[in-house]
């Protein structure tokens, strides 16, 4: 059941991610060979907006790197998905580089952004329907890290790709853990109903 739909989003679900044990984690990460904090942690509404920050000073190379493939790449990737597609974006940030590719789709179905950070989220996702107002734009909460089950998508989808941003996981090189989450069908899919 989704919860209290904020304001010019088709659906919210909070799954309320766990917070794991903040102390438990930096010890367990900090006693590997190669020390890790899980990224999480800093990416509360503050630390949202921090990162954003970051993503635009000049030293921080991944964002333009990543904004650039996008650029190059979303004009075969909306041919690819073809018209009517619920597009998910795990790890959605601001939803910003996500645009490119909303731009360059043929009348698409929907758009699911999936963040931990609930309030940034919900910040981010009402931008997009208000610059995106025939598109049903949808917010999920929860940490990706860790098994969960995605609600159902719209019914009118074709097709449902899903995008794994590197953005985050290159501060806390959890990268392949996450993908490999998802790699393992620790999620379940949504999908469109069979025809």
């Amino acid at each position: 059941m989704p919860d209290s739909i904020p304001e010019r989003l088709a659906a919210f679900h909070d799954l309320e991610p766990a917070l794991e044990d903040f102390g438990e984690a930096v010890i367990a990460g900090l006693s590997q060979t190669r020390k890790t904090l899980p990224c999480k942690f800093f990416y509360d509404e503050a630390g949202s907006k921090i990162f954003d920050a970051i993503c635009e000073l000049p030293e921080y190379y991944p964002t333009r790197t990543e904004t650039a493939l996008m650029e190059a790449t979303a004009a075969e990737m909306a041919d690819l998905f073809g018209p009517a597609c619920h597009v998910i974006e795990f790890g959605s940030g601001s939803s910003v580089k996500i645009r490119i590719l909303l731009d360059a789709l043929e009348t698409p179905a929907a758009y699911t952004a999936l963040d931990i950070s609930r309030d940034h989220l919900i910040a981010a996702c009402q931008s997009v329907a208000v610059d995106y107002p025939d598109l049903p734009v949808n917010a999920v909460c929860a940490d990706f890290t860790r098994p969960f089950d995605l609600p159902a998508g719209p019914t009118n989808a074709s097709r449902t790709p899903a995008s794994f941003p590197a953005r985050r996981s290159a501060i806390s090189r959890g990268r392949k853990r996450r993908n490999s989450c998802a790699r393992r069908g620790k999620f379940s899919q949504a999908r469109s109903p069979a025809s």
